[in-house]
């Protein structure tokens, strides 16, 4: 949600500045609404969506998190090593979470039948949601407990 939200605040930007381009204020609500569509119904919404996608598959490969799950605490990790994912892996995640996410909420349909509780799109491209767990110590640690 934190993620959408700031989704939304970009697009509330892109779609502010676009209108400023397109020329004079709209004076009525209708001419604003044909304004908009008209902004977003050509090339900007395609490339907003690729940028969104490669903002997404950078976070991802980078921090391991988009903005919204380092504040919840959670990673997105190689199902299969642990480990960050390389950037055409994070890339293949959010083309597959983008194309499977419209069609009225796709990816969920897989949570309940994966034992780790992986939505499709996560089972599709081997990757895994962790969270941070703080009560867990690391081996290093109990090493220099124990000593």
């Amino acid at each position: 949600m934190i993620d959408l939200c700031l989704l939304g605040v970009a697009v509330c930007i892109v779609t502010w500045i676009g209108l400023a381009f397109q020329g004079p204020a709209p004076e009525t609500r209708d001419a604003l609404v044909a304004g908009i569509v008209s902004l977003w119904s050509g090339i900007v919404a395609p490339v907003a969506m690729a940028a969104v996608m490669i903002a997404m598959a950078l976070f991802w490969s980078l921090l391991r998190a988009t903005p919204g799950q380092l504040v919840c605490g959670s990673q997105v990790v190689s199902a299969r090593s642990g480990r960050s994912l390389n950037l055409p892996a994070a890339l293949w995640r959010a083309l597959l979470l983008f194309a499977l996410a419209g069609p009225l909420g796709l990816p969920l349909i897989s949570v309940p039948f994966d034992r780790r509780g992986r939505a499709l799109h996560d089972w599709l491209s081997f990757s895994l949601i962790t969270t941070e767990d703080e009560s867990r110590i690391p081996l290093a640690e109990w090493k220099e407990m124990l000593s």
